[in-house]
């Protein structure tokens, strides 16, 4: 596919000289900062990084493909038909060529590269007291994992005095949400990935590190939202409304079943030209603008500020419109195929392990005459739809040691039977 994009290949090598770029003096050189990049291990698409400068003013920096690959051409357009990056232990596929994110787009340590930075200053509370934004030049000197991140939070050596300023910025900003009633729906996820060639079963907890990239991006997201609306910045918005009805979480409940209580009560979240309260934010506007690798949203939103910071003309409201309808209708492609290898991975999991019994928790009938329901499943910390063998008053919360008879692949059945 991508052997015939000649003209695209040729234009972003190009662009991408950065002395060339430095000395146009449109960009901030920013790559003398201690720059650190923290991401899972197996991760390609390295679009975040994040410095300080001085004691109280942070710089978040996301990839900014948008700076050299033209809306409208042909990689665009596969970007936009992909959504987004497709995950497969197997074999992922990337919404731009993985070699571009990889090598090219990506902030990889060592390298200098292109970036759209947020400039933010907060006082010792965590409060944002102003902000930003440059076209910038930076160099991450640090790659981190996420484990590697924790270690040195957790030590707090005096070499990495910059890491741990950083994050006790961020952790005040976020207590700062939580008093206003921000939601924190925290807890383990698992996911698949490779190992070798086997898959193995992996859990997500949300670490002192995880929670400061994760603020770090919703803290980008916010403020880019806020400097468009002031701005008049055509982008999409993400916004969210009151929830759609009224939710009670008990402390006897598990964790788990008093997160889907909340998420069930929640209103969807929607993507529009027009900047509205995001609810369970708490945020008076938002946006998606930290994943311009691997979301279209994103990489349209960066194009409409490059060109705002150009002094280019914006594209129109009703050309982001179709953009986004375009992406919706392609996001649920999307979302169809990463649930489809997600079951497979799972199914493929279970078949492989030979496990019989596994401890669940009941979350919610999908089709009661047909047994076919939804269970938590406690070790995997994963939501799996199964099939009872037969009929059980069964609800929400219900904690049951079950017995897996029969994996149907045609099908796509998982077969139980209820011990206890």
């Amino acid at each position: 596919m991508y052997k015939e994009l000649k003209g695209d290949h040729q234009y972003l090598y190009d662009k991408f000289n950065i002395e060339k770029l430095i000395s146009t003096r449109k960009y901030v050189d920013l790559r003398e900062l201690k720059t650190y990049t923290i991401d899972d291990d197996e991760t390609i698409e390295i679009d975040d990084a994040i410095s300080i400068e001085g004691t109280d003013v942070i710089w978040i920096h996301i990839a900014c493909p948008s700076e050299s690959i033209p809306i409208n051409g042909e990689l665009a357009e596969q970007a936009l038909k992909k959504a987004c990056t497709i995950y497969n232990f197997k074999d992922s596929v990337y919404m731009f060529p993985k070699e571009f994110s990889e090598n090219i787009l990506g902030l990889r340590k060592g390298k200098a590269s292109i970036a759209l930075s947020l400039k933010v200053t907060f006082t010792e509370l965590g409060k944002v007291v102003d902000y930003d934004i440059h076209r910038s030049i930076i160099q991450p000197n640090y790659k981190l994992t996420y484990e590697e991140a924790d270690e040195i939070l957790d030590y707090q050596p005096r070499e990495e005095k910059e890491l741990v300023l950083i994050h006790r910025l961020f952790k005040a900003h976020q207590n700062n949400r939580i008093k206003n009633e921000t939601l924190i729906i925290d807890e383990p996820s698992g996911y698949f990935k490779k190992c070798g060639k086997d898959l193995i079963l992996a859990v997500r907890n949300k670490t002192e590190s995880r929670n400061l990239i994760s603020e770090a991006m919703i803290i980008y997201n916010s403020l880019i939202a806020k400097y468009c609306r002031k701005n008049k910045i055509i982008i999409p918005f993400r916004s969210q409304s009151i929830p759609i009805k009224n939710y009670i979480i008990r402390d006897e409940f598990h964790l788990h079943i008093n997160n889907y209580i909340i998420k069930q009560s929640l209103a969807k979240a929607i993507t529009s030209v027009t900047a509205k309260e995001h609810y369970s934010l708490f945020l008076e506007e938002y946006t998606l603008a930290t994943s311009p690798l691997r979301r279209y949203l994103d990489f349209l939103t960066h194009h409409q500020i490059i060109s705002f910071l150009n002094q280019g003309d914006q594209f129109t409201r009703d050309y982001i419109n179709t953009k986004i309808d375009r992406y919706n209708i392609n996001f649920k492609n999307y979302l169809t195929i990463s649930r489809s290898i997600k079951r497979t991975n799972i199914i493929n999991w279970f078949l492989a392990k030979k496990e019989i019994q596994h401890q669940i928790i009941f979350l919610k009938w999908l089709n009661k005459n047909l047994n076919i329901c939804l269970l938590y499943f406690e070790h995997l910390f994963m939501d799996v739809v199964c099939k009872i063998d037969k009929q059980y008053d069964l609800n929400l919360g219900d904690s049951q040691i079950i017995r897996i008879i029969n994996i149907d692949r045609v099908k796509d059945e998982i077969l139980i039977s209820i011990i206890s």
